[in-house]
């Protein structure tokens, strides 16, 4: 069984009219699209959600099964995701985090359905369980003839609509929702459809009653709230529980970085500490010692005994060296590291997923290259500090991946081609057609030739360069890419890339360096990028992951809701977990941990999608998105007061001031003072502590999300 044909028909079907107000007034199919309406209420310790959903498309999709061609019909609506059971009919769900009281839970779920519309001799295309990247069979239609023989409804009544949770996703307690609108009766062909779906939760405290202290958001990921149904703060009030102390966090570093115990690397660890904290992001380095030793379990009891407290500011977490001085958690993941508890492995049901709540990443440099790590260092400040003076850098997008019109990794990356839009972004769209002998730009017949153009567009540099296909350790399989094409890149200017195939980022391998870390340490190619370190499955996850990282970077791409915001400061490793928070949106299974074989594919993929995705590079590293803002700094003595001037004080503004001091083994500095959001004219009496000698000076830093780093220095007398 093979599936040989793209898709071919399209047209748009109604469901039965909702109630009178429940759509726009004028309200056209074809206008306004099938995407779902949402009305949420909160009152009395019940969500109430209303549901309605105006209609969806049904494409063909021609398939060869034992030798016979079948007319498939794909069923979608706009801006939601599948239920996702391999062989089984896909069908759209539309799922959504709801928020909730800390510490509630949920004690009923009540479900109200609409009219009931049936359409006959629908034959709905099933779901997919993508073969492996190397798995090198063409591709077998995944297809229960069992299944799609019985006579009974799919979903069942009660799986129209699942709950699961709470999960804890960036401060946010919450439930996710999935309510699919559909049953389909196999035997009979026969697609049934609801317009309008009404759900009631109700909740009750878990623990005793009365206010108490528990963590506030970090308001890192402050764009999780577009996959929020009610992601506005005071959730307790409005549902009339008592209101709780929200602590923010408020001592200890943002940022921590877990070096080797070599000097090189604790050379480099200081280095980078002491410039993010020049940019105000409060870092502190410590050796692999102070933070347990080289036993995994030892390094996350330290890790979350820094992060556990209410009162912690602890976001970031780097691994300064390789898996031989720094070991890789169970199951071959520093996701292991990231997380409140221990993931569940296997996943049995959604119920059972960890997400994270640090942003992780390593550079994976071992003791042998120990010489190598300063550069890696060096260039994570320098993509920092100075970005690209040519605006047309800000501008360029690579999207690689094998074009054949049957699979999602083509439609995804032409969904983000479309959302970004040409302009504001020129964008490179190196598609290999391998069967086609005369495609016309942007397919390419070739690896030659796809190779030819990724070459040049890394020497030149990107400002994001993303491949959705296939891989190994040492290359790209399509469009091809490896360790000696590499060598023929050029050029100092970095890109940043989201590697999303199998292995590229296997960091672990007992030969050689993996794609991922040759594009780290080389000059130019990768300031720090996102790849998998195992073998991942294309089963809807990878490209729900992609859609994602670009959603997280630029708002907008996936139209969860409007408007859509990007994440705040486009810190790498937040993004990565943004992009993981929107798979179990993206699919979902039926429920059921009784059940056997595919029941809970989905949290299956979602899990090894959490812990297979690794940052590679800095987790803090702040992803330029557009040509950078000025930030014009003054400062100046006047007899013993330090003047301060700034042009503009934006959103996120910090200033540093610190005291650097001349030594024969380099430049001593230390930080007098860190100030938020700062006034443009600021005048502070010198510190007494500043020693007015030959040799010494202060040095004032400023930094804003997408501005351009300032400082300026004054010599002491």
């Amino acid at each position: 069984m093979e599936e040989h044909q793209g898709k071919k028909e399209f047209k748009h079907l109604e469901f039965e009219k909702p109630p009178k107000g429940k759509l726009p007034e004028g309200f056209d199919l074809e206008k306004h699209s099938e995407r779902p309406i949402v009305e949420i209420s909160e009152k009395d310790k019940k969500i109430v959600i209303e549901y309605v959903f105006p209609g969806f498309s049904l494409t063909d999709n021609v398939c060869e099964v034992e030798g016979k061609e079948i007319v498939f019909k794909s069923v979608t609506i706009s801006s939601t995701g599948v239920l996702y059971e391999p062989g089984k009919p896909l069908l759209p769900s539309f799922g959504r985090y709801v928020q909730i009281p800390y510490d509630s839970k949920l004690v009923e779920v009540h479900v109200e359905f609409g009219l009931k519309v049936a359409f006959p001799d629908v034959l709905v295309f099933p779901a997919q369980l993508d073969s492996l990247d190397r798995d090198k069979k063409a591709h077998v239609l995944d297809y229960d003839k069992h299944f799609y023989s019985l006579d009974a409804l799919y979903p069942e009544t009660d799986q129209i609509v699942r709950v699961s949770g709470p999960f804890s996703i960036d401060g946010y307690f919450a439930l996710l929702v999935h309510v699919t609108p559909f049953q389909y009766e196999p035997k009979e062909r026969e697609l049934i459809g609801y317009g309008s779906i009404k759900l009631t939760l109700s909740l009750e405290l878990e623990g005793a009653e009365g206010p108490e202290i528990y963590e506030g958001r970090s308001g890192q990921l402050e764009a999780s709230g577009n996959f929020f149904l009610n992601p506005a703060i005071g959730i307790e009030e409005r549902l009339g529980f008592p209101p709780r102390c929200v602590v923010l966090p408020s001592s200890g570093p943002e940022y921590l970085i877990i070096h080797a115990e070599q000097e090189e690397f604790k050379k480099a660890a200081i280095k980078l500490a002491q410039w993010k904290n020049s940019r105000g992001l409060i870092t502190e380095a410590v050796s692999i010692s102070q933070a347990g030793g080289h036993v995994s379990r030892k390094i996350k009891r330290y890790i979350d005994g820094r992060r556990k407290s209410p009162l912690s500011r602890l976001r970031y977490v780097l691994l300064l060296g390789d898996v031989d001085t720094i070991p890789l958690g169970p199951h071959n993941s520093d996701y292991y590291y990231s997380t409140k508890d221990i993931p569940v492995i296997p996943v049995n049901s959604n119920n059972d997923l960890v997400f994270p709540w640090l942003s992780i990443g390593r550079i994976p440099v071992s003791t042998a290259d120990s010489l190598l790590v300063m550069g890696v260092v060096d260039k994570i400040i320098a993509y920092e500090k100075y970005p690209p003076v040519d605006q047309n850098y800000y501008r360029r997008i690579v999207l690689a991946t094998e074009y054949d019109s049957r699979l999602p990794t083509v439609w995804t990356m032409e969904r983000i081609y479309t959302a970004l839009g040409d302009p504001p972004f020129v964008i490179d769209r190196i598609y290999m057609v391998p069967l086609d002998p005369n495609p016309s730009p942007p397919y390419y017949p070739s690896s030659g030739i796809a190779t030819g153009l990724l070459v040049p567009a890394i020497s030149e540099g990107r400002l994001i360069v993303a491949q959705l296909d296939h891989g190994e350790p040492k290359q790209w399989i399509e469009p091809k890419l490896d360790l000696q094409d590499l060598d023929a890149v050029t050029g100092s200017t970095p890109s940043i890339f989201y590697i999303i195939s199998c292995c590229t980022g296997q960091f672990d391998l007992a030969q050689g360096d993996c794609l991922a870390e040759k594009m780290l340490k080389m000059q130019g190619a990768a300031a720090s990028l996102i790849a998998a370190n195992e073998t991942t499955s294309l089963g809807g996850c990878n490209e729900g992951l992609m859609l994602g990282l670009f959603d997280g970077v630029f708002g907008g791409v996936l139209k969860v809701t409007s408007p859509s915001c990007p994440v705040n400061n486009c810190r790498i490793g937040d993004v990565l977990n943004y992009g993981k928070s929107f798979l179990p949106i993206a699919i979902s299974g039926v429920i059921d941990p009784a059940m056997s074989g595919n029941a809970n594919k989905s949290a299956d993929l979602i899990e090894s999608s959490f812990r297979r995705y690794h940052v590679i590079g800095d987790p803090t590293l702040e992803q330029w998105t557009a040509f950078p803002h000025l930030l014009l700094l003054e400062a100046r003595l006047v007899h013993a007061e330090l003047h301060i001037y700034l042009r503009v004080s934006p959103k996120g503004c910090v200033l540093t001031i610190w005291h650097d001091t001349e030594l024969v083994r380099g430049v001593e500095s230390q930080m007098l003072m860190r100030i938020e959001s700062p006034p443009r004219r600021l005048t502070i009496p010198c510190p007494s502590q500043v020693p007015a000698s030959i040799g010494h000076c202060l040095r004032v830093c400023c930094w804003a999300p997408g501005y351009r780093f300032a400082e300026a220095r004054v010599r002491l007398p």
